[in-house]
């Protein structure tokens, strides 16, 4: 029953952060500018290829039975 109670308040807190930071975009979409805007999707774009890229070779890697770095 623990359990249950964690997940649903972990999906809770979720959905409180994201309504807050979806509330705040039109603010910082003004503050930030087209150009800033630009940049961070630049920055979190690559952040994410990264991300992407680091899950490809864990897998490729545990595939093999190759060691972890």
């Amino acid at each position: 029953m623990l359990i249950y109670a964690a997940v649903i308040l972990g999906m809770a807190i979720t959905l409180i952060f994201s309504f807050v930071v979806l509330e705040a975009s039109t603010r910082m979409d003004k503050i930030l500018g087209r150009g800033g805007v630009d940049a961070m999707t630049r920055i979190f774009g690559f952040l994410l290829i990264c991300i992407g890229m680091q899950f490809l070779l864990t897998g490729i890697g545990d595939f093999f039975g190759l060691p972890q770095a």
